[in-house]
């Protein structure tokens, strides 16, 4: 059965506000892009340095609070319909301390950099037979708290990566962001590749597949946040 090596680092590319400009909106994911409607349920595991300080402290049920992330397409017959081109979106890039970072309840900004993910497709006997460069983007959503007497703290983080280029956001609340995205054509070919396994082997040249940015056009999308469990707060916070 075929198996993924994998080597993962962070690169952080500017995103210009320009990009902004009216685009055409697609109405449905074009065949050989990367699917974006999904859900998923984030986990996170909190509790005070106080409680963390004793050596028999161990995590469970009771300190964890979960939630479903929800991502579905509008297209643009239905965005036309409902009106959302009269909702103020601004660039990610420029959405700090606004509605999406750096206020109490829920943060979900949408500016953190893309990473790299270079993976050699392996054959039967662990050979690489392919190489494959994707870049997904990250998305943290953390609890902000402020105590009655005492500094704002992050309590959960919830972190899960998507396969779209996130370009502008609106915020309705804590639950709902509405999100311009660029989709990425999944697995275009490139030209051939060097790939060593290791460091003792000898590098060789093997095809090379990528995920690409559409940038002639971009997609609405609706994140929806739901709580299904929160943990107890200690007196105090």
């Amino acid at each position: 059965m075929a198996g993924l090596v994998s080597l993962l680092t962070a690169c952080h590319p500017a995103t210009p506000e320009d990009q902004l400009a009216a685009k055409p909106l697609l109405e449905a994911v074009p065949a050989g892009y990367r699917p974006i409607d999904r859900q998923d349920t984030l986990r996170s595991y909190w509790t005070t340095s106080a409680v963390l300080a004793n050596p028999s402290f161990t995590f469970t049920s009771a300190y964890l609070s979960e939630v479903v992330l929800r991502v579905r397409l509008v297209p643009a017959s239905a965005a036309r319909r409902a009106k959302l081109d009269t909702l103020t979106f601004r660039p990610v890039a420029a959405d700090h301390g606004v509605d999406g970072k750096g206020r109490e309840g829920l943060n979900w900004p949408f500016d953190l950099g893309p990473q790299s993910l270079t993976s050699a497709l392996l054959d039967a006997q662990g050979e690489p037979t392919k190489v494959f460069s994707a870049r997904p983007y990250p998305l943290v959503v953390t609890e902000e708290r402020q105590p009655d007497a005492g500094r704002r703290y992050a309590r959960n983080r919830y972190s899960t990566e998507y396969p779209f280029y996130p370009l502008a956001v609106a915020h309705l609340g804590d639950s709902v962001a509405y999100v311009r995205v660029y989709l990425l054509r999944g697995n275009v070919p490139q030209a051939d590749t060097l790939y060593a396994a290791s460091s003792s082997t000898p590098p060789q040249r093997l095809p090379h597949e990528v995920d690409i940015p559409d940038t002639t056009r971009w997609t609405l999308l609706r994140f929806s946040l739901r709580q299904l469990r929160h943990s107890a707060t200690p007196a105090g916070y």
